[in-house]
């Protein structure tokens, strides 16, 4: 399995912004991309990596360790 380094920097970039939104922003790419890219790297790796809120996102453990890895 390949994961795609882009998703795998939006995905870092996420979670140190703290919101899908603001990590597009940085990013320059629509919140929406960002969005289906990570729910993408979600099915590739059969695990949710996000916990979404209306405060924003918490990395689940399993976010956590694809971000030690990333």
């Amino acid at each position: 399995m390949r994961l795609d380094p882009v998703s795998l920097k939006l995905f870092v970039t996420i979670v140190e912004t703290g919101t899908i939104s603001a990590a597009a922003e940085q990013e320059h790419i629509a919140a929406s991309a960002v969005s289906r890219r990570i729910s993408d790297l979600e099915a590739v790796l059969k695990v949710s990596l996000l916990q979404r809120t209306n405060k924003g996102i918490e990395p689940t453990s399993a976010g956590l360790t694809l971000l030690n890895l990333a």
